[in-house]
């Protein structure tokens, strides 16, 4: 399941689309088939608990509450859900069919426990933009935003949040435990940074003329930066680290498309999404990738299975 930016030129501009992956051929020919999702929005982030159950985020109009959308069904039918915010939510995560967290513009995050019946604000005393949220369980969880010198920890489900000054601007952060973590700065030369203990601070790896926007990990040592070569229009890159980040090897991604959603299943077998519709599938790590037909045009801002 996808998320999209509507675009003006096109004759489905105003439609918000949402994807699936219809199994033709689970390696390389598979193909995505096209879901509504009832919204003329544009979503950003999307989250699924099992095949069944999931959720997505964005906005869905100026004057709007329903920020965020839910469906039991894989993707058939989604159902609006009121999430108490007039603004838009750039990242969405759940750790069970109850419990989750939503947080966006000018602060925002909400939070639910009854699986997006009711959203309440756990957060929102900051004008800073968030871009992503991330909890390892029920308890501990971080949000970080790039236009933030910092990013903001809880150790008990979003009720108190503490401001961690040892880092960066974050696009993208992403933690394994309550010490390891990465995330990554854009820029015009981005940075890669890795902290051992929770955030408070931060290594980081500086990589020139690339602008980096997701990083993934599956473990400890496991984990891929995709983004693009500032100076080449539409030239992706992928990062790859076997030994926690301390190196990365840099491939270049012969794909025509801006690199903008990551998400691997396992050590071999990932997929990106980018620009102008497209989609691409790994499934030796990161070393190749082919191309995934989705008969669409408009740029897919995130992919999770």
């Amino acid at each position: 399941v996808l998320s999209m930016k509507s675009e003006l030129k096109t004759q489905i501009s105003h439609l918000l689309k949402i994807y699936l992956l219809l199994l033709v051929n689970v390696n390389i020919f598979s193909q995505w088939v096209q879901q509504n999702s009832g919204t003329t929005g544009d979503l950003k982030s999307v989250y699924f608990v099992n095949p069944l159950t999931g959720w997505v985020c964005g906005v869905t109009g100026p004057q709007s509450t329903d920020r965020i959308a839910k469906t039991t069904d894989g993707g058939n039918t989604w159902i609006k859900q009121n999430a108490g915010t007039f603004y838009v939510l750039n990242s969405i995560q759940f750790i069970n069919d109850q419990t989750g967290w939503a947080a966006g513009l000018h602060g925002t995050v909400v939070k639910t426990t009854n699986g997006g019946t009711n959203w309440i604000s756990v957060f929102g005393t900051t004008n800073w933009d968030w871009d992503k949220i991330q909890f390892i369980n029920s308890q501990t969880g971080w949000v970080a935003g790039q236009q933030l010198n910092g990013i903001y920890n809880t150790t008990d489900g979003g009720i108190n949040w503490m401001y961690l000054s040892g880092s960066t601007g974050f696009r993208d952060i992403c933690f394994i435990d309550n010490q390891k973590g990465w995330a990554v700065k854009l820029g015009v030369n981005s940075e890669v940074h890795r902290t051992s203990n929770g955030g408070i601070s931060w290594f980081s790896t500086p990589f020139a003329a690339l602008a980096l926007v997701k990083v993934v990990f599956m473990d400890q040592i496991n984990g891929w930066v995709i983004g693009s070569n500032d100076s080449v229009p539409q030239t992706g890159k992928i990062l790859r680290t076997t030994n926690s980040g301390q190196n990365w090897l840099v491939l270049s991604l012969d794909t025509n498309t801006y690199p903008r959603g990551l998400f691997f299943v396992n050590h071999a077998k990932g997929w990106f999404t980018g620009s102008s519709g497209k989609i691409f599938i790994t499934t030796n790590g990161g070393m190749d990738w082919s191309r995934q037909f989705t008969n669409t045009s408009l740029e897919l801002k995130d992919v999770y299975f």
